[in-house]
Order: structure tokens, then sequence, then C-alpha cells
């Protein structure tokens, strides 16, 4: 289901493509595929970080409040996982426990750089596939309709076409 879904999201770049290219003879370019720095880009890369960074300096001045070293969460999915035999979870958790307080940290690092090189390959490709689409092409010619009546559809639509996704619990 993942991997179709994620082929659904290039779809609208198709889709684009095809309507730009080959029923309106105009550039690949005009539809919004130009690489060139983008600040809002490393704001969207930095904001959730220091989101998550200030979510945790606040915990801290909540009283009895405490961070998770994550090894109960990292051993019950190990556990629930079945790939890892359950005679072995208990010495997975003691090795974990050996990291002491520096593997919320570690956690938090690793979390943080997979997330962000992620978002700039793999999930920064397939949406690309739908911003093309949706964004650029479709929200382009509903521009008559002034920016706040074409955003409302372009998010009907959008919406429409993430149902199925979010009937299955993604989103």
């Amino acid at each position: 289901f993942i991997a179709v879904a994620a082929l659904c999201m290039l779809t609208p770049a198709v889709a684009a493509f095809i309507v730009q290219v080959g029923i309106y003879k105009q550039p690949v370019a005009e539809i919004g595929l130009r690489f060139k720095f983008n600040r809002w880009l490393l704001l969207a890369a930095l904001l959730p970080i220091l989101l998550a960074l200030t979510t945790i300096v606040a915990s801290w001045a909540v009283p009895n409040t405490q961070i998770s070293n994550g090894v109960v969460a990292i051993t019950t999915q190990l556990a629930d996982s079945g790939v890892v035999p359950a005679a072995d979870i208990t010495e997975i958790e003691a090795q974990l426990e050996g990291f002491g307080r520096i593997l919320p940290f570690v956690l938090i690092a690793a979390t943080t750089i997979s997330g962000v090189i992620a978002g700039f390959t793999v999930n920064g490709a397939l949406a690309l596939g739908e911003e093309l689409g949706w964004r650029e092409l479709l929200q382009h010619e509903l521009a008559s309709l002034g920016f706040w009546k074409s955003s409302v559809v372009v998010g009907i639509f959008w919406g429409l076409w993430h149902l199925p996704l979010t009937l299955n619990g993604h989103n």
C-alpha cells in the first residue's frame, strides 16, 4: 500500500507534464521546475528541529516530567516486530541502558539527521510530484479566482486525493 501511495504522489507531476508539454506546448520550467536556493527550504528543515528542542526544554520546567531514555520504546518495538527473539530483548535492553543519559540525545540526533536527509531526498522527490501538479499547475490555472479561493479549491482536491491514505491511517 505504501509503495502504491508513493507512486500515486508522482502522478500529479506526470499529469502536469502531459498538460504543460503535450497540450499547452510550453516548457516544463513554466510549471515551477526550477532549481535555485530558497531560504524557506532552510527554514522548513530547521523549524521542526527548533520546535522539538523547545518542547524538550519546556518539558523540563513541568514538575514530575522526565524524558524517556528510549530503551523501553526500542525494546518494545523490537519485541513486537518479531525480528528479534524474545530471549535477546533483555540483553539488548541492558546494552542500551549502558548508554545512560546520552541515549535520548543520540536518538534525537539520529532522528533529526535521518528526517532531514529523507525530507530532502526520497520524501522531497515524492512531494515534488504533488507540488508540481497541485500547487504549480493547478494553482496557476485557478489564479483568476484569487489566492484564497484558488487555495481552497486546490486544498479540496488535495484532500480528496489523500482521502484513501487518511482512511487507512496515514497523513
